[in-house]
C-alpha cells in the first residue's frame, strides 16, 4: 500500500468491501516508486503481494518492491499488513497495522529502517480520509539520531483522497498526504523543521484481463537532497509516474 496506485485502491476497497474476499494476487510494474511523494527506487520497480480476507471483514497481505532504499543503498522492501474493514451507517472503516521490512538496508549500511505503523480510514462516497501513526520512523536509524538530538521517533501522515468515475474504466484520483512529528522532523531535517506535505493527481484505467494501466502526477514542499531519499525540489520537482498492474484470484 504504497503509492498513489496501491492508495487509490485502498479507497476503492473502502467503498465495497465486500470486494476483498478471498485471495488475490498483484503484480506490476512503474516507472518510479514513490511513497508519500519519496523516490523510492530510483528508476522502474517490479512490485506485487497477495492478499486474503475474509466474510467477517479481517484481512491480511504481504508486498513487495525492489527500491533504492530510504538510505539509496539499494534493496528489496516487503510490507506485511493486517487489519479490519467494515461499513457504519454510509461510512467505510479499515483499521490495521502494516510493518515496513528493508532487507538489505542493515546488511549494507549497519542501519535498520524497518518500522511499523497503525492506520485508520475512512471513506464516505467519492472520499476517504486515513491516519498513520508510528512510534518508531525509519527505525534505529532514525532513532540515533533523534537521540542525538534530543527528540523521539514519533511521526503522524494524514492523508486525504478523492477519487472520482470519470467512466466504467477510467477514474481520476487526487491526493494530499502530511508528514509530521519529531521522527519526521528529525528524518527530514535539512528544511522541514515540521515534516513535510505531498501532493497528487492521477488517471487509472482499468483494462481487460484484470490489468490497469496509471499515471500519475507527484510533488512534495521538500527541496532536493532532503532527509535520507532522493526528493525532487520545489521549482522543477513534479515527478510523472506510468504504471501497469494486474490484480488475479489465488
Amino acid at each position: 500500500m504504497r503509492n498513489l496506485v496501491r492508495s487509490v485502491c485502498c479507497a476503492a476497497v473502502l467503498a465495497s468491501p465486500a470486494a476483498m474476499a478471498g485471495v488475490t494476487g498483484n503484480a506490476g510494474v512503474v516507472s518510479e516508486y514513490l511513497f508519500r511523494g519519496i523516490e523510492q527506487s530510483g528508476g522502474a520497480a517490479v512490485q506485487g503481494g497477495i492478499d486474503w480476507a475474509g466474510d467477517a471483514g479481517l484481512y491480511a497481505g504481504t508486498w513487495a518492491s525492489n527500491t533504492g532504499g530510504p538510505a539509496a543503498s539499494g534493496g528489496t522492501e516487503l510490507d506485511l499488513y493486517g487489519g479490519w474493514t467494515g461499513k457504519a451507517g454510509p461510512l467505510a472503516l479499515d483499521f490495521g497495522a502494516i510493518y515496513y521490512l528493508y532487507n538489505e538496508d542493515e546488511e549494507d549500511t549497519g542501519l535498520s529502517f524497518d518500522y511499523p505503523e497503525i492506520y485508520a480510514k475512512v471513506g464516505f462516497s467519492y472520499f476517504a480520509v486515513q491516519v498513520y501513526y508510528s512510534n518508531d520512523y525509519l527505525g534505529d536509524a532514525n532513532a540515533d539520531a533523534a537521540d542525538a538530538l534530543g527528540k523521539d521517533t514519533d511521526f503522524l501522515y494524514l492523508n486525504l483522497i478523492g477519487t472520482f468515475p470519470l467512466s466504467d474504466t477510467l477514474s481520476l484520483a487526487v491526493q494530499v498526504g502530511n508528514s509530521s512529528g519529531e521522527g519526521a522532523e528529525v528524518a527530514w531535517s535539512a528544511t522541514a523543521d515540521e515534516g513535510y506535505s505531498d501532493y497528487s493527481v492521477s488517471l487509472t484505467k482499468t483494462l481487460d484481463a484484470g490489468m490497469a494501466f496509471s499515471f500519475g502526477l507527484y510533488n512534495t514542499t521538500l527541496d532536493a537532497g532532503d532527509g535520507f531519499g532522493t526528493v525532487p525540489s520545489d521549482s522543477d520537482g513534479i515527478k510523472a509516474v506510468v504504471g501497469l498492474k494486474k490484480t488475479f484470484g489465488i
